[in-house]
């Protein structure tokens, strides 16, 4: 009995072990950021789908009824920041819809930095916001955004350079909207907006629907969109459409609730009505009349128009251009100043090195010099020393010389006055006194 108990437990142990084991780093990762159980494994939920390998290829969440148990999790969707979303390097399809206080109503750009990620779905979901910021090297190609608040039209989603389709339909957009950085778009679903103008719609478009609008005129360049397939046109109150012939048939159009003023029959091969449910009703063929044919002179009206269009673009672009060319210029001007700046410092600041330098050595030079000099001093203060000792030696010996003859002098006088002493001795006068002798070799000396 005891060694059954235990075979149970081991048993428990290692299924406990292989189910941890099973669930992959993409799975873990995403219970971690919905709070769920970290050993559900999420390729066997209702909301995400896996390849073979376990890595997330798909997700949908939808906040429907339902959807709401999501398996028994009591995932509140509203409640993360999905700025802190996990990168999964295989998902290429996001469906977020029907999320009450989804990201602050702020489309997260975490979404765009999904390495694969191809269809981008955040419908229904009150967002106004789109950022700014979002990653410019994201791979999307089909972006949906219908049924929000949104009131601007996202030009910041021109950067991605490989978007086709933009479906932002039922949202508060207002006003004009150009179309010229849009290269690469394929279909755009702008109906039920309250748009006044489209302009510069791409050639590489096959899909247009600009239906429930206030758009009061026809954009003259819709005529010459060689790709366009589809073209919806319904409940435009404001508009009374002439609608001249296309460069090629569209295959699929619709017109009803738009009033149309005249039509070539041709310009499109199907014209679509649809129900309340935008379920098609009826389909008329194309070349059937369904208003007065446009006469020449309206259809040179709309040509004329398309002409003028052109040279507008024209030369905006050429405008454009020169800008950017004298952008261009005043650029190099600045990298040359600068580059001529840079240069010149570099210059005098080896010229004050170089004369730092220079002047480091002459002091040095002449400190040597100094040296020398004292030096050299010195020994002639020596050797004139010596000369001085000389000299006074040899006026010692003068003085010397001038005293012996002054005595001699002195006793030349003696002998003289000694000599007139004896003279005057015979005479009779009387000899010098021996103080007049004195004072005498005193003047001789």
């Amino acid at each position: 009995m005891k060694f059954l108990v235990l075979s149970l437990f081991i048993i428990n142990i290692l299924s406990s072990f292989n189910t941890v084991s099973s669930v992959s780093s993409d799975c873990t990762n995403l219970n971690n950021f919905l709070n769920v159980d970290a050993t559900l494994n999420c390729c066997e939920t209702n909301y995400a789908a896996c390849d073979n390998g376990g890595n997330i290829i798909l997700l949908e969440f939808m906040n429907f009824e339902q959807y709401k148990s999501y398996d028994s999790q009591k995932i509140n969707l509203g409640s993360f920041n999905y700025d802190n979303f996990p990168i999964f390097q295989k998902l290429k399809n996001r469906t977020f819809s029907g999320i009450e206080n989804f990201n602050k109503n702020i489309l997260p750009t975490k979404f765009f930095d999904q390495p694969s990620l191809k269809y981008l779905r955040v419908t229904s979901n009150g967002i106004t916001t789109i950022p700014q910021n979002i990653n410019k090297n994201s791979l999307v190609e089909i972006i949906e955004l219908y049924i929000n608040v949104i009131s601007e039209f996202p030009y910041q989603l021109k950067d991605l350079k490989n978007l086709k389709e933009l479906h932002i339909a039922l949202n508060d957009i207002s006003g004009d909207i150009d179309l010229k950085e849009f290269n690469t778009l394929t279909k755009l679903d702008i109906h039920q907006n309250s748009i006044t103008n489209i302009t510069n719609i791409p050639s590489t478009l096959t899909y247009l629907d600009i239906a429930n609008t206030a758009i009061t005129e026809l954009p003259p360049s819709l005529f010459k969109l060689k790709n366009l397939k589809e073209f919806y046109l319904e409940n435009n109150p404001n508009l009374k459409a002439k609608i001249i012939g296309f460069e090629n048939p569209i295959y699929e159009c619709g017109f009803n609730g738009t009033s149309i003023e005249c039509y070539k029959p041709g310009s499109c091969t199907n014209i679509v009505t649809f129900d309340e449910n935008d379920n098609i009703s009826s389909i008329k063929d194309g070349n059937e009349k369904i208003s007065r044919e446009c006469i020449d002179s309206e259809i040179q009206e709309i040509k004329n128009k398309e002409i003028a269009e052109e040279s507008i673009n024209q030369n905006t672009t050429n405008n454009n251009s020169k800008k950017d060319g004298n952008d261009n210029n005043n650029y190099l001007k600045y990298i040359i100043i600068g580059g001529c700046s840079i240069l010149v410092l570099i210059l005098l600041s080896v010229f004050i090195v170089k004369y730092y330098s220079s002047s480091r050595d002459t002091e040095e030079e002449d400190e040597d010099e100094i040296v020398h000099v004292t030096t050299n001093n010195n020994n002639s203060i020596d050797i004139n020393n010596g000369n001085n000792g000389n000299n006074d030696n040899n006026m010692n010996s003068s003085s010397s010389n001038n005293n012996i003859n002054n005595m001699d002098r002195i006793l030349e006088s003696n002998n003289d006055i000694t000599s007139r002493a004896a003279w005057n001795s015979s005479s009779s006068e009387k000899p010098p006194p021996y103080e007049s002798i004195v004072d005498a070799a005193l003047v001789i000396s």
